[in-house]
């Protein structure tokens, strides 16, 4: 990044707060996997309330005591260094109760407590859908994957990639062109290593103008690490659980982008692939979905119409025209109370996914797919429970706000 063009540090009032210190805290003392992250928000509600708990309350809930030592034992020094490392490369820090914290993420057993974002990751109010595929692209699967992101962004959604040579650069190209035309719309790349680096490295123009265009880039590592090889599985996991589906453009029978898709599957969200010619083995792997139930898809209206974001999310844009005011905007989703039933359901208690599924008799995808659109719309928040238990509740239609 350019010393002309890097935008100002951004502001880190948030890291003040006792939970988000604990957490850089827990960050920095690493160590801390998925399992003792549910242990300490099951039994101590935080990290926070872990830090002042004693070795023998650790014990009690299964967790070890090192780990908290370790993590008292980190100092304001090593505290302030990290804000400072962060605040450098434009970055700040987004821990788990914050309310820009992407929803559908937080649903998940292994939800990372901590995200380092680039640029303003503002509470969701479009439907996230991934775009992602082979980095040894081709024209046909390039040309494609540009047309469905600029198509998707345009519908007023939100593009999320791992940032990745071929398949998920062509999607971001295509989508950023649109933002002259459009005004600013919102574009999501998670990264495998931290916030002060970008990779591939021929990608930082790229990721830049992702983030001036009203975009993030966002990751779970520290700054200074590298984008270790077991790295990408942690940063699929994030690509597939901010989204409502994955598209996968184009995939070779054993390409790395076959993995956030078989994820999403896992988490319960829709996997949608493009077809090929069958004597391409660039194809491969995107047949191998089909096969296994994912969706087969050749416009991106397909996928609009089985997430069931047609009307929720049509487009009102249009182009503009000599001497009108640029616009930063997004598409917003309207104000009509999108799903009666479900809403009315949830005015009774919380909810999960599974149990508006069973009361309406649905598959859990379609279930999630409905609730979104309530969130999406300001009736339905969010209320977490138990380990891996996100549940949804109604809010109060006469003040409705995000709380996401």
């Amino acid at each position: 990044m350019s010393a002309q063009s890097k935008p100002p540090p951004v502001c880190l009032a948030n890291s003040a707060s006792p939970e988000c210190k604990a957490v850089l805290r827990l960050k920095l003392a690493r160590g801390m996997s998925s399992s003792a992250w549910n242990a300490i928000r099951e039994s101590f509600g935080g990290a926070a309330g872990a830090l002042c708990a004693s070795a023998a309350a650790w014990q009690a809930a299964r967790l070890a005591p090192q780990l908290r030592d370790a993590a008292l034992g980190v100092t304001q020094r090593a505290l302030q260094g990290l804000l400072t490392q962060l605040s450098d490369a434009g970055a700040h820090v987004l821990i788990w109760n914050d309310a820009a914290y992407p929803h559908l993420l937080s649903h998940l057993s292994d939800a990372p407590p901590v995200l380092f974002v680039r640029g303003e990751l503002k509470p969701q109010t479009t439907a996230c859908v991934a775009i992602v595929g082979s980095r040894a692209a081709t024209p046909t699967g390039r040309a494609t994957a540009r047309r469905f992101g600029e198509t998707l962004v345009a519908q007023g959604c939100t593009l999320v990639s791992g940032l990745a040579l071929g398949i998920d650069a062509a999607a971001h190209q295509d989508a950023l062109r649109a933002v002259p035309v459009h005004g600013q719309l919102p574009q999501i790349a998670v990264a495998a290593c931290g916030s002060d680096r970008v990779y591939p490295r021929a990608h930082e123009r790229l990721a830049e103008e992702i983030v001036v265009s009203g975009g993030v880039i966002l990751t779970e590592f520290l700054p200074g690490e590298p984008p270790l090889a077991a790295h990408f599985p942690q940063r699929n996991r994030i690509i597939s659980g901010i989204c409502l589906g994955v598209v996968v453009v184009e995939a070779a029978e054993r390409s790395g982008s076959l993995i956030p898709a078989r994820l999403a599957a896992e988490q319960g969200r829709e996997v949608f692939a493009g077809p090929g010619a069958v004597v391409s083995a660039q194809s491969r792997g995107c047949h191998s979905l089909i096969r296994d139930g994912a969706m087969l898809v050749e416009d991106m209206a397909e996928v609009f119409s089985e997430l069931k974001l047609e009307s929720a999310f049509q487009s009102k844009m249009q182009p503009k025209t000599k001497g009108s005011v640029a616009s930063s905007q997004r598409v917003e989703a309207p104000h009509e109370l999108p799903d009666e039933p479900v809403y009315r359901m949830l005015q009774s208690g919380p909810m999960s996914v599974d149990d508006v599924a069973a009361a309406l008799g649905v598959a859990p995808p379609e279930a999630l797919s409905r609730l979104e659109k309530l969130a999406l719309s300001g009736f339905v928040c969010g209320a977490v429970g138990g380990v891996g238990m996100f549940r949804f509740r109604a809010c109060d239609r006469e003040n409705r706000s995000s709380e996401w």
